[in-house]
């Protein structure tokens, strides 16, 4: 123990008295430092920090390559040392001691990684043990990164006693590095050899994220830290035997015994790591071969036939090893199943249904896949009004995309489960995944076409998960549990209930919620994103008690808003009046005008089906509604606002109009004319005339054009007989009569979406302008 001790320090004093290598923890920190000062409040200070560690961690990983190098030649592999193999010191100490002060000198940049980040981190409203974790992890990247390249390089520097060894550890610090992540796994999708990676920290990966990062991959860092720290023994240890073999030595046997052991622990340390990734791919592959899952230039064919289902009672729970047992109840009225055989539901194949009973009765069904087939007799269940199934299923989420990130998950405290995924039951048959057999990839179904939803209402009860859940539906505060049959006594439960024609996603994270009295709306969101949410809440604020102001039938569109950075497969999506806003990019990206629009505008999914602007202006109406706010509200002039210095997602119909669809440039004439009215003081009969269209509504959702036309000719009808100077002889009439039955449909479920043409658009504004046309 003297001996190690004492080469210890010799080893240290070589490293720690040299003023260039201690010369450069300290710019790391300097820089790191910088880096994290100059982050913006409206960037997320975790994401940022990664961003910095993924490339300056690698380029530190070319300084534990060259002094490992070093390490070994300036005495083990120097002719002018020969003497020294005489010395009663074994390669293992040398080694062993070389190694362990080296690794004592980058733990100082591993520390300053964490430190520094535990630093910045405290002017943030963060809890404590998050920034803790944050930076655990980072150090602990640090660590094993330099454990593994620091053998490495010694080995390499054994095995090539010449200085080209300079140049094969450059070599290797570059191919294990960039060039194994970007053109190795990213260009084939092989992320099962991230764990040779030499970084534990890549560039631009899906970790790099506070929402669904490292967190998700958990028990990926957990084995291959394992196996990284062993294999970094098995490379020391071939570096000793190589070493021992040169010299004469009677322990042959002990040496060979203890190589291959090594080689065993670190086989053995492999296999968790192996079978992780082998059930990942077993499960990605099994799709990809399944006739079930249709090829993705096939699905656009298919027709997806639903029924409606007018209630689901969904109770969730988290159980041991992230599983999840659901029971699911479902409402379905009668005249739906008329005439059925069989009741034909959508449920992830990730679930095994063990149980299905209506009205005490079991029931027989059938899975394959992701269709759930309940045979049905036509019991007297039929006579009823509705028909009540309780499907009991479980399983467990973890589903890998094949590109480096997953399409759902429920690990620990961390939860996606988007509606499409369909993780309760759907009804009707319906493609969860689709499949791209040129490029042997997958993908889930509602990225090419559509899920089919059900307007329903919904009530999801979730217990056994102690993180924050978001839905798109309101939480029941306060609520007890004694009605409860499936609560025990004193369990937390987390209760959800409201309406949805958009199905229902749950989300859990380190979620935080940041709410504006002022404001009907609420934005939820990660720690370290809270400042962004704030500024984004205090604009989207601003535009609310604006377009409140005049604005006559303002009813918002959305309600809440969950603002996701994150690598996961995610998109913007809205759902039941919750907008999903997903970013891969920190800082400020106009966020508050998406929300203003969709909360005051609605939908435009729909917009595509336009196939000509004159039979159409609703996206053209969209616009003027925020012309007139830039004109009034920012102040800027017709030719500002043309030459991009507004938002030009609000106005590209106006300023930036389609030639195809809109070879008249209405949109240029439209603007033209309400310009000329503001600028000649009509700001009152412009903002009636939008209120005008606005009631009627300008919401463009998906649709069937043959529907859309229908409802054209509907609401012409409605308009006609309520234009009409005579009520009481047009109330005779069928016209009236299919016009008031029209009207009345619209009074009970609120404005629909109808074609408005430019010709209403004339009309209505002379009725107002008379025969001015404000230019």
């Amino acid at each position: 123990m003297v001996k190690w001790r004492r080469q210890f320090v010799l080893e240290w004093n070589h490293i720690f008295r040299n003023a260039w290598l201690m010369g450069l923890p300290v710019l790391y920190g300097v820089l790191y430092a910088w880096s994290l000062s100059a982050v913006s409040p409206l960037n997320n200070l975790f994401n940022e920090a990664y961003g910095f560690h993924s490339l300056v961690h690698t380029l530190t990983l070319g300084i534990t390559m060259l002094l490992g190098i070093l390490a070994i030649r300036r005495d083990i592999r120097r002719p002018a040392y020969e003497w020294s193999n005489g010395l009663p010191l074994s390669y293992g100490t040398r080694i062993m001691t070389k190694y362990a002060a080296a690794m004592a000198y980058f733990t100082l940049f591993s520390l300053l990684a964490a430190v520094l980040f535990s630093i910045f981190s405290y002017g943030e409203i963060i809890e404590p043990g998050l920034t803790f974790s944050y930076s655990v992890y980072f150090f602990l990247s640090y660590e094993i990164s330099y454990m593994v390249t620091l053998a490495l390089a010694m080995l390499l520097a054994v095995c090539l006693p010449n200085r080209v060894v300079y140049l094969i550890g450059f070599c290797a610090w570059m191919f294990g590095t960039f060039f194994m992540q970007l053109f190795i796994m990213e260009r084939y999708n092989l992320y099962v050899l991230g764990i040779f990676h030499l970084s534990q920290l890549f560039v631009e990966a899906s970790r790099g994220y506070e929402l669904w990062g490292y967190g998700v991959s958990i028990d990926d860092l957990k084995w291959s830290g394992l196996f990284v720290s062993v294999f970094a023994g098995l490379l020391l240890t071939t570096a000793v035997t190589i070493l021992n073999l040169l010299r004469p030595t009677k322990r042959r046997v002990r040496l060979w015994a203890t190589a291959g052991l090594a080689v065993l622990l670190a086989c053995t340390a492999f296999v968790p790591y192996g079978l992780l990734w082998q059930e990942r791919h077993s499960s990605l592959y099994d799709k990809i071969n399944d006739d079930t899952i249709l090829d993705i230039n096939l699905i656009e064919r298919k027709r997806s036939e639903v029924f409606e289902v007018a209630k689901y009672d969904l109770v969730l729970e988290r159980t041991s090893h992230d599983g999840l047992t659901v029971v699911a109840r479902l409402d379905i009225p009668a005249l739906a199943l008329q005439g059925k055989e069989a009741i034909t539901l959508t449920l992830n194949r990730a679930f095994t249904v063990s149980d299905i009973e209506s009205e005490g009765r079991s029931l027989s069904f059938n899975q394959q896949g992701d269709l759930l087939t309940v045979l049905w007799t036509g019991t007297p269940e039929q006579q009823a009004d509705s028909v009540t199934l309780n499907i009991h299923y479980s399983g467990t989420v973890m589903e890998y995309d094949g590109r480096g990130g997953f399409y759902a998950f429920v690990h620990r405290g961390l939860v996606m489960l988007p509606s499409e995924f369909a993780w309760y039951p759907l009804p009707g048959k319906q493609h969860v995944y689709v499949k791209d057999v040129r490029s042997n990839r997958l993908y889930l179904g509602s990225m090419i076409k559509s899920i089919s939803f059900s307007d329903a209402e919904y009530r999801l009860t979730v217990k056994g998960f102690d993180s924050i859940l978001f839905t798109s539906l309101p939480e029941l505060e306060g609520q007890g549990n004694d009605d409860l049959p499936y609560a025990a006594a004193g369990e937390k439960l987390q209760i959800f209930h409201g309406s949805g024609k958009d199905g229902i996603s749950l989300y859990g994270g380190p979620f935080v919620e940041v709410n504006d009295s002022s404001l009907p709306g609420r934005i939820v969101t990660t720690p370290n994103s809270r400042k962004l949410a704030e500024h984004i809440l205090k604009e989207w604020s601003g535009y609310y008690h604006y377009f409140d102001s005049w604005v006559t039938d303002f009813q918002p569109k959305i309600h809440q808003a969950g603002f996701f950075e994150t690598g996961q497969a995610l998109y913007d999506t809205v759902e039941n009046g919750t907008y999903m806003l997903v970013s891969v990019n920190g800082g400020d990206r106009g966020y508050a005008g998406l929300l203003m629009n969709e909360m005051l505008l609605g939908t435009r999914e729909g917009a595509y089906q336009i196939e000509n602007t004159r039979e159409d202006v609703r996206l053209l109406l969209r616009s003027l509604i925020w012309y007139v706010y830039y004109r009034e509200a920012e102040g800027l002039s017709h030719t500002f606002i043309e030459n991009g210095m507004a938002d030009i997602r609000m106005l590209s119909s106006l300023v930036h109009s389609d030639s195809n669809k809109d070879p008249e440039n209405l949109g240029g004439r439209m603007a033209a004319q309400v310009g000329g009215a503001l600028d000649a003081g009509k700001i009152r009969e412009v903002k009636e005339i939008l209120n005008y269209f606005y009631s009627q509504g300008l919401e463009i959702p998906l649709g069937d054009s043959d529907e859309s036309a229908k409802a054209g000719k509907e609401a012409k009808d409605v308009k006609d007989a309520e234009d009409a100077e005579d009520a009481k002889d047009a109330k005779d009439t069928k016209d009236a009569k299919d016009a008031k039955d029209a009207k009345d449909d619209k009074d009970a479920k609120g404005t629909k979406a109808l074609p408005i043409s430019y010709e209403d658009w004339e009309e209505e504004w002379e009725r107002v302008m008379g025969h001015e046309n404000g230019a």
